[in-house]
């Protein structure tokens, strides 16, 4: 076996050795400070490779957190405009009912419904309380309010002859 495998990295530079003893039966010191001075070179790589890592999966997150940000914002203006188009819907057949229907311009907003139906339903509804009512065994009141509507005295009536005399009518 080598003493050096190559582990694939996407930069060569930063390629991290990994080393396998071989042990032939005896101790050899120099292999021994080698191998550790090896493996403690590749452990300073790692700890570099690890704070970049770590600081590059920071920004990752940093990054997916403001795309989230900006999904809920994208997702509350939708929700704003849908609710606008159902309101703006609503009015408008509201609207072209009352049209359709006569009913004034004052009285639209009181319409309740949700579908064309309804809406035509309670503008009936509406328009029927809007009517006028005809009277029902109430008289008209007079012109002359507080005066007789009897018609003037005859002029054959005894008492207006008299009276006429005694004024000096004729």
């Amino acid at each position: 076996m080598s003493e050096e495998a190559q582990v694939g990295t996407e930069n060569p530079e930063e390629q991290p050795t990994v080393h396998e003893p071989e042990f032939d039966g005896e101790f050899d010191a120099e292999k021994a400070k080698r191998l550790v001075s090896n493996l403690r070179g590749d452990v300073d790589r790692y700890k570099v490779q690890v704070a970049d890592l770590s600081e590059k999966a920071r920004k990752l997150d940093d990054i997916e957190e403001s795309k989230k940000s900006e999904l809920e914002k994208l997702a509350d203006k939708l929700s704003t405009a849908e609710s606008r188009a159902q309101t703006a819907e609503a009015n408008l057949l509201r609207y072209s009912v009352a049209a359709a229907k006569g009913v004034p311009s004052d009285a639209v907003d009181r319409l309740r419904g949700e579908t064309e139906e309804e809406l035509a339903a309670d503008a009936d509804k509406l328009l029927e309380l809007l009517k006028p009512q005809p009277t029902t065994g109430v008289p008209n009141a007079s012109r002359r309010q507080g005066v007789s509507e009897t018609p003037g005295l005859a002029a054959d009536d005894p008492l207006t002859r008299d009276l006429k005399a005694k004024l000096g009518i004729t």
